[in-house]
Formats: C-alpha cells, sequence, structure tokens
C-alpha cells in the first residue's frame, strides 16, 4: 500500500491535475488530510462524504486550504481550488 502523497510523486510528479475523486469507503476525509494540498493542487476535487459532521468537516477543511464549494451531488461534495492555475503543459513520454 502507497499513500496519496507517494503516488503523486511517484506518478504525477510536477503534472497539473484537473480533477480528482477520492472515495474510499469510510477513509475519505482521512486520505485527503494526509494529502498534501500545497505541493499537489488539483483544480477540482469530488469527496464522498456520508452525514452532516463529516460535511462540516470537510467544508472547513477545504476552505482552509483554499477550496471552494462548487456543487452537491449526492454524497459528494465537489470543490475547486481558489488558487490561480497555470494552464498545464502535455509532457510526452
Amino acid at each position: 500500500m502507497i499513500t496519496l502523497n507517494q503516488l503523486f510523486a511517484e506518478v504525477v510528479n510536477k503534472r497539473a491535475v484537473d480533477f480528482m475523486s477520492i472515495d474510499m469507503e469510510g477513509l475519505d476525509s482521512a486520505t485527503i488530510k494526509a494529502f498534501d494540498l500545497t505541493q499537489y493542487r488539483p483544480r477540482l476535487i469530488c469527496i464522498e462524504v456520508n452525514n452532516t459532521a463529516d460535511r462540516q468537516d470537510m467544508l472547513s477543511f477545504f476552505k482552509d486550504n483554499d477550496y471552494d464549494l462548487s456543487a452537491e451531488l449526492g454524497v459528494n461534495l465537489i470543490v475547486e481550488s481558489s488558487v490561480k492555475h497555470v494552464p498545464f503543459k502535455v509532457i510526452a513520454g
């Protein structure tokens, strides 16, 4: 098993990520909180929240990390980075 930070370091590296979806069967909150949003900053994140307490906790967490609520789809929150993104370059290979 590897962490999301390890996956991004090994696979994504410096490439821009437009959309990331997290559905970890109850570990969603712990997964995103352990993820380095200062180094790897997806433009949009979709995360499953199954109850009101988790929803409020996630909204506060994302607000503290400069993400704004963009949409709610059932039990999913979609948040968007409020930090300006530089357009990504396609990297061959």
